[in-house]
């Protein structure tokens, strides 16, 4: 009976397709161009992915979720007080919480920020959130968060008690929270895009530019390849 490997080389032997035949040549320069490419796509790659330094940015630090989640998706609510101390905003020491959460919003309510919680030093995860100041109940070392967010909070923190408990439960234990504003060239974000439209259009965009360029990036990646 004819071995397998046999059977399989007489297949393609059939088709005009030699098993003993070479089917790519790497040379040293093959080897050199392949590690470039790798370290550069690997250092863009790393460049739009990371969340640099955020332990230097705002923070809130012991910060407890006592209470459900909010309504609003993908929303942190901070109290005014400790926003603007956050921020490094001045003047609102002297405002009542509804007047220095209306002035807040007005500034920084459409804007998305990169925000990351962690639990005694430990990171929990990172997540794009809008934060808002909230007057109602919320006090300077108390936050809330959208249900996705909360229940992130619960599975990632140490304490398992409040894992099964639901949108109306706050979080078990205290949380530092760091976060910055959303930048013009976090690609992340823009691929995530909450509007559905402009995340369709970048796509699309993006897809359109690969048709038009694939030719020359093909072009030239042969001509890296070729070995001098």
């Amino acid at each position: 009976m004819e071995s397998i490997p046999s059977a399989i080389c007489s297949g393609f032997g059939s088709i005009g397709i030699a098993c003993g035949a070479n089917v790519i040549e790497v040379k040293v320069w093959h080897l050199f161009v392949g590690l470039l490419v790798f370290v550069l796509t690997t250092t863009l790659v790393w460049f739009f992915r990371r969340n640099s330094r955020l332990d230097k940015q705002y923070q809130i630090q012991t910060a407890t979720t006592p209470y459900g989640a909010s309504p609003e998706v993908r929303t942190l609510r901070l109290n005014p007080q400790a926003m603007a101390i956050a921020l490094g905003e001045r003047g609102y020491e002297s405002l009542n919480k509804r007047d220095a959460a209306a002035k807040l919003n007005e500034k920084y309510g459409h804007r998305y920020f990169v925000v990351q919680f962690r639990e005694g030093g430990r990171k929990l995860f990172s997540k794009e959130l809008k934060v808002i100041a909230w007057w109602r109940s919320l006090g300077e070392t108390e936050f809330q968060v959208d249900p996705a967010t909360l229940a992130q909070i619960k599975m990632g923190s140490a304490s398992k008690e409040d894992d099964e408990l639901g949108d109306t439960y706050g979080a078990d234990g205290s949380f530092d929270i760091f976060f910055r504003k959303v930048r013009w060239w976090d690609l992340r974000h823009w691929l995530n895009h909450p509007a559905r439209e402009i995340r369709y259009a970048l796509y699309v965009a993006i897809f359109a530019a690969g048709l038009e360029y694939s030719s020359d990036l093909i072009e030239m990646l042969r001509a890296l390849f070729a070995v001098p």
